[in-house]
This record gives C-alpha cells, sequence and structure tokens, in this order.
C-alpha cells in the first residue's frame, strides 16, 4: 500500500490523495470503498481486472480532506471490496473482503488539499424572528463575515440539525425559514 498527493490542476494544491492498493483477484468487474479515520472522507470506485495481482488506485477527494480542517498523517481505517455496485449511504450487503488496513500516509497538513477560494470567517450569530406574529419564530437568521481568497462566484448555504447525524424535520411543527447573512471579513 502506498499514498500520494495529486495536483490534478496545477494549482499547487492537491486534489486527491490517492492510495495505491495491492490487490489479488479471480476475475470480474470490483467495486472498492474505503474510509479514513477521524474524517467524513471516503472514497468509491470500480475497475475490471483480469486474474491475478494487480494494484488499484482509491482516489480521495481533497477538498473533502480540506474541508475536515485536520492534519496527518492519516489513516486508511476501512477498505471494502465488493462485485455489486456500491451507493454511497447504503451499507454494503454483500462485502467480498473487508479489511481494516490501519495503513498511515505521510504527515499532509490539511491546506495543502482542496481550495477554498472564500471561507466563513468571524463569529457566528443568531436570531429568531416571528415574522406573522402567531408567537413562534419563523425566520432564523444566521449572521456572519465571509474571508474572500479567491474572487469569485460563492454561495453559502446552511442546514439545521439537531447533533452532528440528525437533521431537523419540520412536519410536526410551524414553518421555520432559515437566512443566511453574509458580510466581507477583514
Amino acid at each position: 500500500m502506498a499514498d500520494d498527493g495529486v495536483d490534478l490542476n496545477g494549482d499547487g494544491r492537491y486534489d486527491q490523495l490517492v492510495f495505491k492498493i495491492q490487490v489479488n483477484v479471480p476475475s470480474w468487474s470490483y467495486w472498492f470503498r474505503g474510509r479514513l479515520a477521524g474524517t467524513r472522507a471516503e472514497a468509491m470506485g470500480d475497475v475490471d481486472l483480469n486474474p491475478g495481482k494487480h494494484t488499484i488506485e482509491l482516489p480521495f477527494s481533497g477538498q473533502d480532506i480540506y474541508m475536515d480542517k485536520m492534519d496527518g498523517p492519516y489513516t486508511l481505517q476501512a477498505l471494502w471490496a465488493t462485485d455489486v455496485e456500491i451507493h454511497p449511504g447504503r451499507p454494503d450487503r454483500k462485502s467480498l473482503a473487508y479489511l481494516s488496513p490501519a495503513y498511515k500516509t505521510r504527515a499532509y497538513r490539511f491546506g495543502e488539499f482542496g481550495l477554498a477560494g472564500a471561507a466563513l470567517a468571524g463569529p457566528i450569530s443568531h436570531r429568531a424572528i416571528d415574522t406573522d406574529g402567531d408567537g413562534y419564530a419563523g425566520t432564523l437568521v444566521v449572521e456572519t463575515g465571509l474571508d474572500i481568497a479567491e474572487p469569485g462566484t460563492y454561495t453559502v448555504q446552511g442546514a439545521l440539525s439537531a447533533g452532528q447525524t440528525r437533521r431537523l424535520s419540520w412536519r410536526h411543527g410551524p414553518a421555520l425559514t432559515l437566512r443566511l447573512v453574509c458580510s466581507l471579513a477583514g
């Protein structure tokens, strides 16, 4: 197993962290999936192989690594192989092989990956507004600054959640609008 940061567009930052993994297979089409420990980064890919030993590449998104804001070394925590298509968010029901390799990369810095042309900056504040006088908040205003590193057009999005894994559902209560207000930070 080996790893390498790959700059696909020549901007000096890694667009991918590619794991090179040696496999020995009978013969057919395979799907591979990997997960980096302590991050949200996952990689999936398919490959057609002839019988024998091969080195496959499993590329993780450099932007995902950058957004986690965590320096390496990164650990390949889990690796699956299957002969059925893998879909994000769906458990792998027919894994042919599972490995927890605990392979550690070299000590990358998260800033070597991705490119954030703009980032949220400064304090983030919020306030609820009763927009129709019914005693319930109709709008939640979230305010923050933007630090612009590269000129361009950016979209700022937000989602409300009740913890790290559960998004709030508005089916059982009044409708609430989330409005993000951003200003340029110094």
